[in-house]
């Protein structure tokens, strides 16, 4: 998949906030967590990415409150920049 400079620098973006996420509060904070990345491509084209994360235990409680800063960055990035 070929993508310009602009969606590259937006899924750059996405990946980062994901994997900082990840680190402080999902798979990547516990021994034991797992991450999985994939990616499928369909006709269009179409880029479908997955991000599958498991924790050992208990998971932990979703935050309460408004969206933060990196769930509303993420959701303008995919939805303006890569139309999704």
């Amino acid at each position: 998949v070929r993508l310009d400079a602009a969606r590259t620098h937006a899924l750059g973006l996405v990946f980062h906030e994901l994997a900082t996420n990840a680190l402080k509060y999902g798979a990547g904070s516990r021994p034991g967590g797992e991450l999985r990345i994939g990616w499928t491509v369909r006709p269009g084209p179409e880029l479908r990415l997955t991000w599958e994360e498991r924790l050992p235990g208990a998971a932990p409680e979703p935050r309460q409150g408004p969206p933060g800063f990196g769930t509303r960055l993420v959701e303008a990035i995919v939805t303006r920049e890569l139309r999704g």
